[in-house]
């Protein structure tokens, strides 16, 4: 019980708390420790705990902000979709109706939004984006994403909002 450390020379208490073969003192493993110090332990703890953080320099970190910068504006203008190939007057077979709603049978927004053109007895045609791969093609060409998508008058509302819709109805002067 009573080892002595052979790098720091402190001689073990049976009060130490360090695991057996380990100096309480200075943290090295008796076995991994070279009693010629020819080769030093590979990590002393006061010279890590000392050590502050490796500070970046201004010009590494400008690097870095203009690589994100570019591949943020590749992304951007990768992304975007060619919407010429869908006019929405196309989709709207009768010229009175000005609303056209993209939705999906399952969806509960969807049917709330038709039932707040039914209230308002606005004239609205309805496509169902699972009833046809064309109809598909056509809201992904518009970049859908989700149901409902709305159109009324060239003035695009995603989602259901009721505050939104109503206000778009009447700047339209459709209620």
């Amino acid at each position: 019980m009573n080892e002595k450390c052979p790098k720091c020379e402190y001689i073990r208490q049976s009060t130490d708390y360090a695991p057996e073969g380990q100096c309480p003192k200075c943290q090295i493993i008796y076995s991994k420790y070279n009693n010629d110090n020819s080769n030093p332990p590979l990590i002393n703890r006061e010279e890590v705990q000392n050590n502050k953080p490796a500070s970046l320099s201004a010009n590494y970190i400008i690097k870095i902000a203009v690589a994100i910068l570019v591949v943020a504006i590749i992304i951007i203008f990768t992304s975007k979709k060619d919407n010429s190939s869908v006019n929405l007057s196309d989709l709207m077979p009768d010229p009175e109706t000005k609303i056209i709603m993209f939705s999906a049978n399952y969806c509960g927004y969807c049917k709330l939004a038709k039932q707040l053109f039914e209230k308002y007895k606005v004239k609205y045609i309805e496509y169902d984006v699972q009833s046809s791969e064309a109809i598909y093609k056509n809201f992904k060409a518009l970049q859908g994403s989700g149901v409902p998508l709305i159109f009324i008058n060239n003035t695009r509302i995603e989602g259901y909002s009721e505050q939104s819709i109503i206000q778009v109805l009447k700047n339209e002067k459709l209620i």
